[in-house]
């Protein structure tokens, strides 16, 4: 009986947290014009630390489009989400949001990706000097 419950509450927190994470991006991306925070680190751990460093030297220039390569990766899964997502009031909210996301991911394609990081990471807050 605990066993059950268990899974039923299990399933139910992971399930809540991969919904508000998508909207949550949607809503970082779209409305604060900000990358969201996990983004940054999986494309920093991928295109500057991970895998594909590791296979030979690279210059910065590659690093950055590798970067912008896993931005865009992640917002077209994202676009592909909400298509299909059931948790859109209409119709006209799912083409809205499909389309801004869409227009988004053809800015970034025309831009480097240091112009894409200063546009949309988050700000780091003022320092005061002592």
């Amino acid at each position: 009986m605990f066993l059950f419950k268990f899974a039923g509450i299990l399933t139910t927190r992971l399930s809540e947290k991969f919904v508000t994470t998508r909207f949550k991006a949607a809503e970082s991306l779209l409305e604060e014009e900000k990358l969201p925070q996990a983004w940054l680190i999986r494309i920093r751990r991928t295109a500057f630390r991970g895998r594909w460093a590791r296979l030979k030297p690279r210059t910065l220039a590659e690093m950055e489009e590798d970067a912008k390569e896993i931005a865009l990766q992640l917002l077209e899964g994202l676009t592909k989400y909400f298509e299909k997502c059931p948790f859109l009031d209409t119709p006209e909210t799912r083409l809205l949001l499909i389309d801004r996301l869409t227009a988004l991911a053809e800015n970034w394609r025309a831009k480097d990706w240091r112009d894409i990081v200063q546009l949309y990471a988050p700000q780091a807050a003022p320092r005061a000097i002592a």
